[in-house]
């Protein structure tokens, strides 16, 4: 099979560089390949590598194991609590304190998850509108956090990649409404993916969502913006949502050590190989403790594309970095 048959995007760059570092590749469907050399022989799937264990790999997926493990290392995290019950949830919330995050317990890309639910009405509204799911344990609430958002890639305690990550936005010119705006956003994500030749900027859809996220700023999809502000289309930065990321180089320079440092505790605490870290934080100079900065969670199968392609800074070649750790440098 040929490398257009793969539909994965983040395989895809692993199996473009794994050629390029003259490793041998076996495609066996649009989303599964196997890489070799003389000596080690293994299974890409997705994003997903063979750097992590099954246990570490499913802990990292659930919201709830990961907040109590990280918890009980002393790592700050934003605690996600599983809810079962509307009566439940509504206590929990009173607990926690508005506004809020409803987001599921293994949910990824940003689907289903709804932030700044700042009265116990929407709140009472989502949790019926997801009244089944809820019901079966697939929600978690925690506390919505206000500052600025970063991803860590780390491959066996050492971080080789960073990026800011933002959620979508567009910014008003005076003259068109927010739905051309963002039509206009998309097609700019479109033409830099034939560009590349992989679907990786994801579009910003329009969607109930979307209404809800424009309805909190006192805007709709026809309202006119200023010019020069700035209109945010998601209230989640995932790339997935059509989040903007930014690559970072300097990264000692550019965060504070114990940031760094509880990071990595982190992943070494769910005894993961190779993830991403995502915390917010107000001032990255500054201790989480000083900002009411936290942990928000961990990605055992990250996405490589974000470093690859960044909206913005300069790439990080972090699947070859990958590659050469399995299979050693040529």
């Amino acid at each position: 099979m040929d490398l257009k048959a793969v539909k994965a995007t983040n395989l895809l760059t692993y199996l473009t560089e794994a050629r390029k570092l003259n490793l041998k590749i076996e495609i066996l469907a649009s989303n599964l390949a196997k890489i070799s050399n003389k000596t080690t022989s293994c299974y890409f799937f997705l994003a997903r590598t063979p750097l992590n264990s099954f246990v570490s790999a499913n802990l990292s997926v659930n919201k709830a194991l990961t907040s109590l493990l990280l918890d009980k290392g002393n790592i700050l995290i934003n605690q996600a609590c599983p809810v079962l019950t509307e009566v439940q949830a509504l206590k929990q919330a009173d607990k926690i304190g508005y506004p809020l995050v409803l987001k599921p317990i293994t949910g990824k890309q940003g689907q289903k998850v709804f932030v700044k639910i700042k009265t116990r009405q929407e709140l009472t509204s989502l949790l019926r509108t997801y009244k089944k799911e809820l019901l079966q344990g697939r929600f978690v609430l925690s506390k919505h956090l206000q500052g600025k958002e970063y991803r860590l890639l780390v491959l066996d305690g050492k971080i080789i990649g960073a990026v800011k990550r933002t959620p979508a936005f567009v910014i008003g010119d005076g003259q068109n409404t927010i739905e051309y705006l963002t039509t206009k956003l998309n097609r700019q994500k479109e033409k830099k993916n034939k560009s590349l030749g992989l679907a990786t900027f994801s579009p910003v859809k329009i969607s109930p969502v979307l209404k809800t996220v424009l309805t909190k700023q006192n805007y709709s999809l026809t309202s006119i913006p200023k010019k020069g502000k700035k209109v945010f289309l998601s209230f989640t930065a995932n790339r997935s949502q059509g989040g903007f990321t930014t690559a970072l180089t300097n990264i000692k320079d550019r965060f504070h050590p114990l940031i760094l440092k509880n990071c990595l505790k982190s992943l070494k605490a769910l005894g993961l190989k190779f993830a991403a870290v995502d915390f917010i934080v107000k001032n990255p100079l500054k201790p989480f403790s000083l900002t009411n900065g936290m942990i928000l969670e961990l990605n055992a199968s990250p996405g490589i594309n974000l470093h690859h392609y960044p909206d913005a800074g300069k790439p990080q070649p972090v699947a070859k970095i990958v590659l050469e750790y399995i299979f050693g440098r040529n």
